[in-house]
């Protein structure tokens, strides 16, 4: 319903305090400003911890789970978050879900971004192998 919806998404933002970012994602007036921004400040803990990368214990989501399942987030946020860790889109939470499936269930511009991400991902690699191939002839 509605109303357990509803309250599932205020736990989940209550119990975010110690993942930031997370906090940033879940937020329904995030912006790609706001990502980027935290990104270039504190995406690096100083001990080598990438924290676009961090696991929540809660979930087992990182922060491009709960950036695809929030509806308000555009899919340019979606995008810059996945261009600064690509391996995230990979990762699955408790539920065995991966950000592509929150996207497809919560945000259809996000997964629309997700998508475009993964092939240019892919493109880039082939590009690359084609260079790489090319110089050993």
């Amino acid at each position: 319903t509605p109303e357990s919806i509803l309250r599932v998404n205020e736990w989940m933002y209550h119990h975010m305090d110690e993942f930031p970012l997370h906090k940033l994602c879940h937020s329904s007036s995030v912006t790609v400003k706001q990502i980027n921004d935290y990104l270039i400040e504190h995406d690096d803990d100083g001990n080598g911890v990438t924290l676009s990368l961090a696991i929540d214990p809660h979930h087992g989501m990182n922060p491009l789970h709960m950036l695809a399942m929030n509806p308000h987030a555009p899919a340019e946020a979606i995008a810059a978050l996945l261009d600064t860790n690509f391996q995230a889109i990979f990762h699955t939470d408790y539920k065995q879900n991966t950000p592509l499936d929150y996207a497809r269930d919560y945000n259809v511009g996000g997964l629309v971004a997700l998508v475009n991400g993964l092939c240019n991902h892919l493109q880039s690699q082939k590009c690359s192998m084609t260079i790489h191939t090319s110089k050993r002839r």
